[in-house]
């Protein structure tokens, strides 16, 4: 039991140190009285009873009433500490707190998220809790609170830290595959270190055409992401062109800033072709000339303007995706989000079986609707993520980077990796000019094939990259054809090293 003073731990701990402490009183007290009346009146010194006593008023009066008032007042006290933990002080700071399978997210009244609690030192905070999928349990044992977080129900706690450090939270409800790994801190600062991470993360506006967009509900009808809506898409606008009907006849002209503030001033006058002239007009009552232009500079600057402001690894972390896809293309509860940029998917819908390519539409919808395409060989435990949890700015960023993993990888400088096959003795067992030795020759690896042996069988595969990577970290289980498994698996390098190996192999 940890020796804290923040006034959560106090209260329990105080309850259970009286409920302890009597409790132990009252077993010397007995113990010692069964020692005595053994050796007082063991059978050699008194063979027979001589007590005539069938009965003893104080004694029955003692042994009923002390007992009562030992129960009583570990009620009380329980009680008065209990209710003590449920009255939250007056001038909390709160925090909204979100389970899901199988992570935390915390939610600022500035609408900052963090998959941390970070709290200032010496303010009570106030945690509000829920749930998005099934039943967790919101546990800090430091703290000595536990509270359940419900599907459909708001739940809180509170807590003060008292001293600065970390301290773990833990999900204390058993709530699936990854429940083991549900965990995070609670990061405790002094006022003075809180009142600096606050200044410096706290997040950029928006850009002033986001707002307006926002503001006027633009969104309702349109889409930010490409997707179909009432009115066209906002997507990607930049360089494109339009076909309109413009005084009964369908041109095309070119999406520029002039087309779109005349979009917004007199909506009927250029209608999109196949959609409905039914947008009202926004004069500059309403939309000054300022706030068209930065409509207009937000829409065909999209890309260019969101992407300094969304960090998608954040975005990824703080709303739990890291906890069940990988980033390294190791295995997991979900499909890893490892190099996807080119690649196809094999999912079930509506009960066949289909290959469909990772593009930007098929990840969009992974997020909004996760179960109408599950990937073959998963279970359905994906919560649906809306635009309130992760906006369509967010997601578009996350989408870019998931489709662009292997492109920043290969501009990072890396490691070399000749070096890093002689530092770890792959040239003891491999020749690079294709002669026999213990293993098979790097050379002309990237351009061949190979027979191993898997599971009795024998296969034939191209020497690609997902076999090489095999290879490094699962040597055993892809046997090439008449070679001893003796190579070690090379889990410890790293996700850059073993990339610039696989780089190296496959120009021999």
């Amino acid at each position: 039991m940890n020796g804290l003073s923040n006034p959560t731990a106090q209260a329990v701990d105080n309850v259970l140190i009286y409920i302890f402490g009597s409790s132990l009183l009252l077993l010397f007290g007995i113990t010692v009285t069964t020692v005595y009346f053994v050796i007082k009146y063991r059978r050699s010194k008194c063979p027979e009873p001589t007590s005539e006593c069938h009965g003893n008023w104080l004694l029955e009066i003692i042994w009923t009433v002390l007992p009562t008032l030992i129960v009583l007042t570990m009620f009380w006290y329980g009680w008065t500490n209990y209710i003590g933990l449920t009255r939250v002080p007056e001038g909390a700071m709160e925090i909204k707190g979100t389970a899901r399978m199988w992570s935390w997210m915390f939610e600022y009244p500035n609408g900052r998220r963090t998959n941390k609690i970070y709290v200032p030192v010496g303010t009570p905070v106030q945690m509000k809790l829920n749930s998005v999928d099934v039943l967790h349990s919101f546990f800090i044992p430091a703290f000595r609170i536990k509270k359940d977080t419900v599907p459909g129900m708001e739940t809180y706690v509170w807590f003060e830290a008292t001293e600065a450090g970390n301290y773990d939270v833990f999900c204390a409800e058993y709530c699936g595959v990854g429940h083991a790994d549900m965990m995070t801190q609670v990061v405790a600062l002094t006022p003075e270190d809180y009142a600096v991470w606050e200044r410096e993360q706290e997040p950029a506006g928006d850009p002033r055409g986001l707002v307006v967009i926002n503001e006027q509900g633009c969104t309702g009808c349109h889409s930010l992401d490409g997707s179909d809506g009432i009115g066209p898409s906002l997507f990607e606008l930049a360089g494109k062109t339009r076909q309109v009907v413009k005084d009964g006849q369908t041109i095309e002209i070119p999406i520029d800033a002039d087309y779109l503030i005349r979009a917004l001033r007199e909506p009927d006058a250029e209608i999109v072709a196949g959609y409905e002239g039914m947008m009202p007009p926004y004069d500059d009552s309403i939309i000054s000339d300022a706030d068209a232009q930065a409509v207009a500079d937000y829409l065909l600057g999209k890309t260019g303007a969101a992407a300094p402001q969304i960090n998608a690894d954040q975005v990824l972390e703080e709303n739990g995706c890291t906890g069940c896809h990988s980033l390294d293309g190791s295995d997991g509860i979900a499909p890893s989000l490892f190099e996807l940029a080119g690649k196809t998917r094999q999912v079930e819908k509506d009960g066949q079986t289909l290959e469909i390519p990772i593009d930007a539409a098929y990840l969009r919808r992974a997020v909004r609707e996760p179960n109408s395409e599950l990937v073959a060989g998963y279970a359905p435990m994906m919560p649906a993520y809306d635009s309130d949890t992760i906006s369509d700015a967010q997601l578009q960023a996350v989408i870019n980077k998931l489709l662009d993993i292997k492109t920043e990888t290969a501009a990072a400088p890396g490691p070399d990796g000749a070096e890093l096959v002689e530092m770890n003795g792959c040239l003891g067992c491999h020749s690079t000019d294709g002669s026999a030795d213990i293993a098979p020759s790097f050379k002309g690896l990237g351009s061949r094939e190979v027979t191993i042996e898997r599971n009795g069988e024998e296969l034939t595969l191209k020497v690609d990259a997902d076999y090489l990577r095999r290879a490094l970290l699962e040597p055993n289980a892809d046997l090439v054809k008449d070679y001893s498994p003796m190579m070690p698996a090379a889990d410890y390098l790293s996700k850059e090293e073993i990339d610039a190996i696989i780089e190296y192999l496959q120009k021999q």
